[in-house]
């Protein structure tokens, strides 16, 4: 751990029996991602804040990034197949008889899909824009509400849909909801906002263990 901005660019104080635990050959495991690479920058950053105004206000500064992508495991077993089942046990209404029994059904797949989105809300990620996996739970809500309307529909008409208008109905509704996550599918990457790793800071470089072109012409000399 670097001690706070109290020191110029020269001069930096590391504290390991505060917060760092070096050990050698350290390994960090990450069960929920995968590491896609990863860089090192070092610059110069000023610092308007410091209570000092005589102090030294530009320091060196070093911003490590790691790329990362999610293990998506969890989510398709945990997430996407009991979503899935619900959703197919929704269809399968259609096939039903009876349209007050049709109608109870859907209230009630309705109202686990509700709960269902309480019980995943801590494994959906807490970002700023939406996620594909936070929009697929939404669909389906949708898919669910609007079938629940077609019911009522029919039980307000007093003449249930045939066979085959209800084989229609649910294909209408199969596509309907493969089309609207295929989109949802395609526009995932366009909400994630740009990387702003790093700071801003002058005379940015990389890092590297390499040695420079001065160091290298004081080695010759």
């Amino acid at each position: 751990m670097i001690e706070p901005f109290s020191y110029s660019a020269s001069k930096m104080v590391f504290s390991p029996e505060s917060r760092v635990y070096p050990t050698e050959n350290s390994a960090w495991p990450m069960l929920e991602w995968h590491a896609l690479g990863r860089a090192c920058q070092v610059g110069e950053a000023e610092y308007e804040y410091l209570a000092d105004s005589t102090a030294e206000k530009k320091f060196t500064q070093f911003a490590f990034s790691l790329t990362v992508e999610r293990i998506p495991g969890y989510f398709l077993l945990q997430i996407f197949l009991p979503l899935a089942v619900i959703m197919l046990c929704a269809w399968s209404i259609f096939f039903v008889k009876d349209g007050a029994t049709q109608l109870s059904l859907i209230s009630t797949l309705m109202l686990t899909v509700y709960a269902f989105n309480f019980f995943i809300t801590d494994s959906i990620p807490k970002l700023p824009y939406g996620t594909f996996l936070g929009k697929i739970i939404i669909i389906s809500f949708i898919s669910i509400f609007l079938q629940l309307i077609v019911h009522l529909v029919e039980l307000r008409s007093e003449r249930e849909f045939t066979a085959r208008q209800n084989v229609w109905i649910a294909l209408l509704f199969v596509i309907g909801f493969g089309v609207a996550n295929g989109i949802n599918w395609q526009h995932a990457s366009m909400d994630v906002p740009a990387n702003a790793t790093g700071p801003t800071t002058l005379n940015v470089k990389n890092c590297s263990n390499e040695p420079s072109r001065a160091e290298q012409g004081s080695a010759e000399d």
